[in-house]
């Protein structure tokens, strides 16, 4: 499944940045019950429970980051599985200023998902709808935040 978002977030650039990669950060954003650990410099872990269509269990899934350029963009790797379900996938991002604002930032996500096991039964709408909805939530909370 091919997934693109585009989201206009209304914060700096660094901020978003800063939001998008240190740890400690991530985890002000996350909601209640997700976990976020690192492991190495790029590596990522996050546990969380999920429901997506019909199902409901605890995931957990590592996120790599690579080609990173700092307050520009990076690609990201994933995977994660659970009760005989799992997803794998890539992707890029991206930053931009918006309408040449400072304090108006354009984020970017184009990524390949795919599916396994009883995964494959939910309909790409439906993990689509998730996906962004996690994302809304995410940046949502980054605009409200008081992260500096």
């Amino acid at each position: 499944m091919e997934f693109s978002y585009n989201r206009v977030v209304n914060v700096s650039i660094s901020h978003v940045w800063c939001s998008l990669t240190q740890v400690d950060v991530i985890q002000t954003h996350l909601p209640d019950g997700m976990k976020i650990i690192q492991i190495d410099p790029d590596l990522y872990r996050i546990g969380m429970r999920v429901k997506v269509g019909f199902m409901s269990t605890d995931v957990n899934a590592e996120v790599r980051m690579v080609n990173i350029s700092e307050l520009k963009n990076f690609d990201i790797e994933f995977s994660g599985s659970a009760m005989g379900a799992g997803v794998i996938g890539s992707g890029t991002s991206s930053l931009s200023n918006k309408y040449g604002k400072k304090t108006v930032t354009l984020f970017n996500l184009s990524s390949a998902i795919e599916t396994s096991g009883l995964l494959r039964s939910v309909s790409n709408e439906k993990l689509e709808k998730a996906v962004s909805g996690f994302l809304d939530d995410f940046f949502s909370s980054v605009e409200n935040g008081s992260v500096t």
